[in-house]
């Protein structure tokens, strides 16, 4: 009996070990996401700062009894095709066993620079492959968001929560009552605004740069200083007016903002001028600032003016001529009525009915 019992010991210890070296423990990390199918908890990705992002796939197995203090991991062999931190995953309410994959950023391979990924991937819990898709609407390959969550309803539409998009470049203070304008090439110019943690709007504080560019045209988009010369430059302002105008930026009203905290800040009643192709202030709006306008449009312009033209002439000859004939018309109505017959003019007025037949 004492045998047994300590052969008992023995299976136990051996089992321990084993699961001690062969049991799976996935790293610590954060940034990843989650998504429960059936029985399992899938996680995907995370930052685990060796030496950083990871495509791994593990996933906990709640079939067996389940303890917090010994979670039963099991890594799949099938990674995620791209390192992904900060992502959101849903699972496919139609199949009930495809995850979604989407957003968060990833490294690229070649440099190993955090991108915005611009695929949305599938993961089929099933066979354990990857597939890419292909997306409509709003969330397509121009647009890639970090940190939302996804979940899809019972009708098999994705709807996303929150979230934000990456950008990079300079760093600009955070800001708010600034204002921004959209250039014909895709950048977005900010201006001024208070950086002021306050609710109340009259309190207010600089915010810096006066003048900071996102280039929309590249991805994640890129935030940029540019270096701007001071003359004919504003007072840096918040709860300003901004509109384009062909390529000048016009600035009007708003508060003058200081690099002390004020809570009544003056009024700016000045007008404001900027080239958005030079990044320069300037005091009137030259000839350079305005795009030239094309020999096609050029051309267009004097067609559309000679048929103008040639339309007016054509009405004008058509109401003179309809004029004439109203006239004679009239005149000759007005002379039959006043004839006073007298006599021996009956064979006139004969002949005068006979021609009106005619």
């Amino acid at each position: 009996m004492k045998v047994f019992i300590n052969f008992l010991y023995l299976l136990l210890i051996q089992n321990f070990i084993f699961l001690s070296v062969c049991q799976i423990v996935p790293d610590p990390r954060y940034g990843q996401t989650s998504t429960l199918v059936d029985n399992k908890i899938y996680f995907f990705g995370g930052n685990t700062r060796k030496p950083n992002y990871t495509n791994e796939v593990v996933y906990l197995d709640l079939s067996a009894l389940f303890n917090a203090n010994w979670p039963l991991w099991v890594k799949n062999p099938m990674g995620i095709p791209s390192k992904e931190v900060f992502a959101s995953s849903c699972l496919n309410s139609i199949d009930k066993s495809t995850i979604f994959l989407i957003g968060g950023i990833s490294l690229n391979q070649t440099n190993q620079k955090a991108i915005n990924p611009l695929l949305v991937y599938s993961f089929n819990s099933k066979t354990s492959q990857w597939n890419t898709i292909k997306t409509t609407g709003f969330y397509n390959y121009s647009v890639a968001l970090i940190q939302m969550n996804a979940i899809m309803n019972n009708d098999g539409n994705i709807y996303i929560f929150g979230g934000f998009q990456q950008t990079i470049g300079d760093t600009i203070t955070a800001r708010n009552a600034h204002s921004a304008v959209l250039t014909q090439d895709g950048r977005i110019i900010i201006f001024g605004g208070s950086s002021a943690n306050s609710s109340t709007r009259t309190t207010t504080l600089r915010a810096y740069p006066d003048v900071a560019v996102l280039n929309t045209n590249v991805s994640p988009y890129k935030w940029s200083i540019p270096n701007i010369s001071s003359t004919n430059s504003p007072q840096s302002l918040c709860y300003h007016s901004a509109e384009i105008y062909k390529n000048i930026m016009i600035i009007a009203f708003g508060m003058i903002t200081s690099d002390q905290l004020q809570t009544s800040a003056p009024f700016n009643k000045n007008i404001y001028l900027f080239d958005v192709q030079n990044y320069t202030w300037i005091s009137s709006n030259t000839s350079t600032s305005i795009p030239p306008i094309s020999k096609e449009t050029g051309s267009n312009n004097q067609s559309n003016a000679m048929t103008i033209g040639i339309s007016v002439g054509i009405s004008g000859f058509i109401f003179i001529l309809s004029l004439i004939i109203g006239f004679s018309y009239y005149r000759h109505r007005k002379l039959k009525k006043n004839i006073i017959e007298t006599p021996g003019t009956d064979y006139y007025l004969t002949e005068l009915s006979n021609t009106e037949k005619f």
